[in-house]
Protein backbone atom coordinates (compact mmCIF):
# COMPACT_ATOMS: atom_id res chain seq x y z
CA UNK A 1 0.00 0.00 0.00
CA UNK A 2 2.84 2.43 0.87
CA UNK A 3 4.51 1.73 -2.46
CA UNK A 4 1.26 2.42 -4.30
CA UNK A 5 0.87 5.77 -2.50
CA UNK A 6 4.42 6.72 -3.49
CA UNK A 7 3.69 5.91 -7.12
CA UNK A 8 0.61 8.09 -7.04
CA UNK A 9 2.56 10.93 -5.41
CA UNK A 10 5.24 10.71 -8.10
CA UNK A 11 2.71 10.75 -10.92
CA UNK A 12 1.03 13.78 -9.33
CA UNK A 13 4.34 15.62 -9.15
CA UNK A 14 5.00 14.81 -12.81
CA UNK A 15 1.63 16.29 -13.77
CA UNK A 16 2.41 19.54 -11.96
CA UNK A 17 5.86 19.83 -13.52
CA UNK A 18 4.37 19.25 -16.97
CA UNK A 19 1.89 22.06 -16.32
CA UNK A 20 4.49 24.56 -15.11
CA UNK A 21 5.01 26.19 -18.53
CA UNK A 22 1.49 27.29 -19.43
CA UNK A 23 1.25 28.67 -22.94
CA UNK A 24 -1.89 30.44 -24.12
CA UNK A 25 -3.06 29.80 -27.70
CA UNK A 26 -1.23 31.96 -30.25
CA UNK A 27 -4.39 33.96 -31.02
CA UNK A 28 -5.26 34.52 -27.35
CA UNK A 29 -4.60 37.44 -25.04
CA UNK A 30 -3.95 36.57 -21.40
CA UNK A 31 -6.37 38.55 -19.22
CA UNK A 32 -5.19 37.55 -15.80
CA UNK A 33 -4.31 34.92 -13.26
CA UNK A 34 -6.89 33.74 -10.73
CA UNK A 35 -6.77 31.94 -7.42
CA UNK A 36 -9.75 29.59 -7.04
CA UNK A 37 -11.04 27.79 -3.97
CA UNK A 38 -14.28 26.01 -3.19
CA UNK A 39 -16.11 22.82 -2.28
CA UNK A 40 -17.81 20.50 -4.75
CA UNK A 41 -20.51 17.96 -4.04
CA UNK A 42 -20.36 14.69 -5.97
CA UNK A 43 -22.93 12.10 -6.99
CA UNK A 44 -22.24 8.70 -8.50
CA UNK A 45 -24.03 8.04 -11.80
CA UNK A 46 -24.98 4.44 -11.00
CA UNK A 47 -25.84 5.02 -7.32
CA UNK A 48 -26.94 8.60 -6.50
CA UNK A 49 -26.72 7.88 -2.77
CA UNK A 50 -22.91 7.88 -2.86
CA UNK A 51 -20.22 10.21 -4.16
CA UNK A 52 -16.79 9.39 -5.60
CA UNK A 53 -15.99 5.68 -5.38
CA UNK A 54 -12.73 4.29 -4.03
CA UNK A 55 -12.19 2.53 -7.37
CA UNK A 56 -13.76 3.41 -10.72
CA UNK A 57 -17.13 5.01 -11.31
CA UNK A 58 -18.49 8.12 -13.01
CA UNK A 59 -20.72 10.88 -11.75
CA UNK A 60 -21.64 14.54 -11.40
CA UNK A 61 -19.88 17.32 -9.50
CA UNK A 62 -21.27 20.73 -8.53
CA UNK A 63 -19.53 23.85 -7.23
CA UNK A 64 -22.10 26.23 -5.70
CA UNK A 65 -19.77 28.80 -4.09
CA UNK A 66 -16.43 28.77 -5.90
CA UNK A 67 -14.42 31.75 -4.65
CA UNK A 68 -12.24 33.50 -7.25
CA UNK A 69 -9.64 36.27 -6.80
CA UNK A 70 -7.72 37.56 -9.81
CA UNK A 71 -4.98 39.93 -10.91
CA UNK A 72 -5.60 41.20 -14.42
CA UNK A 73 -5.11 44.20 -16.65
CA UNK A 74 -8.81 44.77 -17.33
CA UNK A 75 -8.21 48.42 -18.33
CA UNK A 76 -5.38 47.47 -20.71
CA UNK A 77 -3.14 50.17 -19.25
CA UNK A 78 -0.31 47.79 -18.44
CA UNK A 79 -1.07 47.77 -14.72
CA UNK A 80 -2.73 44.64 -13.27
CA UNK A 81 -5.67 45.34 -10.94
CA UNK A 82 -6.96 43.05 -8.17
CA UNK A 83 -10.43 41.59 -8.66
CA UNK A 84 -11.71 39.96 -5.47
CA UNK A 85 -14.96 38.57 -4.15
CA UNK A 86 -15.97 36.84 -7.38
CA UNK A 87 -18.29 33.86 -6.86
CA UNK A 88 -18.84 31.15 -9.46
CA UNK A 89 -20.93 28.05 -9.92
CA UNK A 90 -19.75 25.17 -12.09
CA UNK A 91 -21.07 21.73 -12.91
CA UNK A 92 -19.84 18.73 -14.85
CA UNK A 93 -18.98 15.05 -14.89
CA UNK A 94 -16.03 13.09 -13.58
CA UNK A 95 -14.50 9.77 -14.59
CA UNK A 96 -12.75 8.18 -11.62
CA UNK A 97 -9.89 5.64 -11.88
CA UNK A 98 -9.04 5.50 -8.19
CA UNK A 99 -9.84 8.06 -5.51
CA UNK A 100 -7.87 11.21 -6.38
CA UNK A 101 -6.94 10.04 -9.89
CA UNK A 102 -9.11 10.55 -12.95
CA UNK A 103 -10.52 13.36 -15.06
CA UNK A 104 -13.34 15.87 -14.97
CA UNK A 105 -15.14 17.92 -17.62
CA UNK A 106 -17.30 20.88 -16.69
CA UNK A 107 -18.75 24.30 -17.47
CA UNK A 108 -18.67 27.58 -15.55
CA UNK A 109 -22.42 28.15 -15.37
CA UNK A 110 -22.62 31.48 -13.53
CA UNK A 111 -20.39 34.34 -12.35
CA UNK A 112 -21.48 36.85 -9.70
CA UNK A 113 -19.98 39.96 -8.07
CA UNK A 114 -17.60 40.58 -10.95
CA UNK A 115 -16.93 43.24 -13.62
CA UNK A 116 -18.58 42.68 -17.00
CA UNK A 117 -15.23 41.78 -18.59
CA UNK A 118 -14.64 39.03 -16.05
CA UNK A 119 -18.14 37.64 -16.55
CA UNK A 120 -17.61 37.65 -20.32
CA UNK A 121 -14.26 35.87 -19.94
CA UNK A 122 -15.47 33.10 -17.61
CA UNK A 123 -19.22 32.51 -17.83
CA UNK A 124 -20.09 29.58 -20.07
CA UNK A 125 -16.45 28.56 -20.41
CA UNK A 126 -15.79 24.81 -20.63
CA UNK A 127 -12.87 23.19 -18.84
CA UNK A 128 -11.21 19.88 -18.11
CA UNK A 129 -8.99 18.67 -15.26
CA UNK A 130 -6.74 15.61 -15.21
CA UNK A 131 -5.92 14.40 -11.69
CA UNK A 132 -3.18 12.15 -10.38
CA UNK A 133 -2.93 11.55 -6.64
CA UNK A 134 -5.14 14.57 -5.88
CA UNK A 135 -3.00 16.96 -8.01
CA UNK A 136 -4.50 18.13 -11.28
CA UNK A 137 -3.73 20.04 -14.45
CA UNK A 138 -6.51 22.51 -15.27
CA UNK A 139 -7.28 23.04 -18.98
CA UNK A 140 -9.58 25.41 -20.86
CA UNK A 141 -11.51 24.03 -23.82
CA UNK A 142 -10.52 25.80 -27.03
CA UNK A 143 -13.02 25.50 -29.94
CA UNK A 144 -11.29 24.04 -32.97
CA UNK A 145 -11.90 23.93 -36.68
CA UNK A 146 -13.20 21.00 -38.63
CA UNK A 147 -16.36 19.41 -40.01
CA UNK A 148 -19.37 18.73 -37.83
CA UNK A 149 -19.76 15.13 -36.78
CA UNK A 150 -22.86 13.22 -35.62
CA UNK A 151 -22.22 11.06 -32.57
CA UNK A 152 -24.34 9.40 -29.90
CA UNK A 153 -25.35 11.71 -27.05
CA UNK A 154 -26.21 10.72 -23.49
CA UNK A 155 -28.59 13.51 -22.46
CA UNK A 156 -27.98 12.77 -18.77
CA UNK A 157 -24.24 13.16 -19.18
CA UNK A 158 -22.99 16.63 -20.31
CA UNK A 159 -19.52 15.16 -20.86
CA UNK A 160 -20.87 12.68 -23.41
CA UNK A 161 -19.61 13.14 -27.01
CA UNK A 162 -21.96 15.16 -29.20
CA UNK A 163 -22.12 17.15 -32.41
CA UNK A 164 -19.54 19.91 -32.24
CA UNK A 165 -17.22 22.01 -34.39
CA UNK A 166 -14.23 19.83 -33.65
CA UNK A 167 -14.74 16.13 -32.84
CA UNK A 168 -11.30 16.02 -31.22
CA UNK A 169 -11.71 18.48 -28.37
CA UNK A 170 -8.70 20.72 -27.82
CA UNK A 171 -7.86 21.50 -24.19
CA UNK A 172 -5.04 23.94 -23.36
CA UNK A 173 -3.27 23.72 -19.95
CA UNK A 174 -3.88 26.85 -17.89
CA UNK A 175 -3.16 26.02 -14.25
CA UNK A 176 -3.01 23.52 -11.42
CA UNK A 177 -5.66 22.31 -9.00
CA UNK A 178 -5.22 20.36 -5.75
CA UNK A 179 -8.01 18.34 -4.17
CA UNK A 180 -8.50 18.09 -0.41
CA UNK A 181 -11.13 17.57 2.29
CA UNK A 182 -14.14 19.90 1.99
CA UNK A 183 -14.32 22.93 4.29
CA UNK A 184 -17.87 21.87 5.19
CA UNK A 185 -18.12 18.18 5.99
CA UNK A 186 -21.10 16.33 4.46
CA UNK A 187 -23.79 15.29 6.94
CA UNK A 188 -23.24 11.62 6.16
CA UNK A 189 -19.79 9.97 6.27
CA UNK A 190 -18.51 7.97 3.26
CA UNK A 191 -20.02 4.51 2.86
CA UNK A 192 -16.93 2.35 3.23
CA UNK A 193 -15.46 0.36 1.61
CA UNK A 194 -16.88 1.51 -1.76
CA UNK A 195 -17.08 5.29 -1.29
CA UNK A 196 -14.11 7.65 -1.10
CA UNK A 197 -15.92 10.95 -0.46
CA UNK A 198 -19.20 12.79 -0.98
CA UNK A 199 -17.47 16.14 -1.42
CA UNK A 200 -14.03 17.68 -1.88
CA UNK A 201 -12.28 21.04 -1.92
CA UNK A 202 -10.45 22.32 -4.99
CA UNK A 203 -7.70 24.95 -4.68
CA UNK A 204 -5.39 26.30 -7.34
CA UNK A 205 -4.27 29.01 -9.74
CA UNK A 206 -5.63 29.35 -13.28
CA UNK A 207 -4.74 31.69 -16.15
CA UNK A 208 -7.60 33.30 -18.10
CA UNK A 209 -7.42 34.48 -21.71
CA UNK A 210 -9.65 35.43 -24.65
Amino acid sequence: MLKLKRLFALSGLTALVAAAAFVAPASAEVKGECFVNGDAKTQDKANPNIGVRVMGGQGKFTFQQLQISCMGDTNKDGVPEPIVGVVATATGWYDNIVCGTGKALGTVTNIENAPAKVIAALEGKKFGIEFRAFNGVFKWHEPGEGPLKDVVVDKDDPASPQKEDNPDKNYTPAGTITLGPPATKPADPPELPIECTKAFSATGVVKVWD
